[in-house]
């Protein structure tokens, strides 16, 4: 493949929070994506085949989230995180090849890109806490709002 790594991160991303959007037909996305990031046909839709992959398991994932984030409810984390926090746990699942480390520091990069400070500090607090081999701790928001 000819694309870096952080580019089809952020594509897949991008997808997985088009679809978490609704209403987006993949016959409009992977064009659109084509033209804005320059990139062919087959990158965009393995990104997109990805994204799909993800987002088809979310209620999966986001019972993993709603368990560590306890005491909020789910529609009130910001649906950057949510869905970079789903991303990281499919990858978390899935890539048992890449160190845990790897994946987390790249869903806090996502998170600095698309979100706020405060987002990835409780990106990286969800991801700590699902990291840690079956210690759970209880996760708050931060007080500030999140980027939507």
């Amino acid at each position: 493949m000819t694309y870096s790594t952080h580019k089809f991160n952020e594509m897949v991303f991008q997808l997985l929070f088009s679809l978490d959007m609704g209403d987006c037909q993949e016959e409009d996305l992977i064009p659109f994506l084509m033209r804005e990031l320059s990139m062919t046909r087959q990158n965009v839709r393995a990104a997109y085949n990805h994204a799909r992959a993800i987002f088809d398991a979310h209620k999966e994932f986001d019972e993993e989230i709603a368990t560590t984030s306890k005491g909020y409810d789910l529609e009130r984390i910001g649906r950057v995180e949510r869905n970079v926090l789903r991303f990281a746990l499919h990858e978390l699942s899935t890539q048992k090849e890449q160190p845990r480390q790897v994946i987390i520091s790249e869903a806090l990069r996502l998170t600095k890109k698309f979100s706020t400070k405060e987002a990835v500090r409780y990106v990286n607090a969800v991801l700590d806490t699902e990291s840690t081999d079956g210690e759970e701790a209880s996760l708050s928001l931060p007080e500030t709002e999140t980027a939507e």
